[in-house]
């Protein structure tokens, strides 16, 4: 996790892909999995799918911070997805990020693999739609409209969070 926050202003800030999943690889699989390896002794497919749901909503957090920062990153010579593929392919890319985290969150939750009680988790991870939408309507303007990049970053906060609470109180 360390070496990819390292390496995240470097080599892959000029890799649009790479920049994009860095975030969500370092909070997500590595912490999540990493944690449940230290703590417990082992990773399971419930672990690595839950810890997807944290890389989606990462992921999706920085790209949209990303928009009203595009000049500047530009000109610093990042080479984002909003910078190669446009504001369009962006918003698509975060809405995909967002279906995703709630999809594998029902998933988890319907087949029993999480405890019912996760499923509150689906609420935050909601707001990924409420930002979304502000990208959509906003574009690069977004930063003019803060509430939309608070309902992602609580998105990206508080889905984890709760998830958390949920299965700490279910054991």
């Amino acid at each position: 996790g360390v070496l990819v926050i390292l390496a995240y202003n470097g080599p892959m800030s000029r890799r649009p892909w790479l920049c994009l999943v860095a975030p969500g690889l370092g909070v997500g699989p590595l912490m999540v999995m990493g944690s449940c390896l230290v703590l417990g002794g082992s990773m399971t497919l419930t672990t690595g799918l839950t810890s997807c749901v944290v890389l989606c909503l990462a992921n999706n957090l920085l790209l949209l911070n990303q928009f009203p920062d595009r000049d500047a990153d530009r000109n610093a010579g990042r080479v984002n997805i909003l910078i190669r593929y446009g504001p369009r392919t962006a918003c698509a890319i975060h809405a995909l990020g967002g279906m995703a985290a709630c999809g594998l969150l029902l998933g988890l939750v319907i087949n029993e693999a999480l405890p019912t009680a996760a499923g509150a988790a689906i609420v935050p991870a909601a707001l990924s739609g409420l930002a979304w939408r502000g990208a959509v309507l906003h574009g690069t303007a977004i930063g003019a409209h803060p509430g939309y990049l608070a309902a992602n970053a609580l998105a990206a906060v508080m889905t984890p969070a709760t998830l958390a609470a949920a299965l700490w109180l279910s054991s």
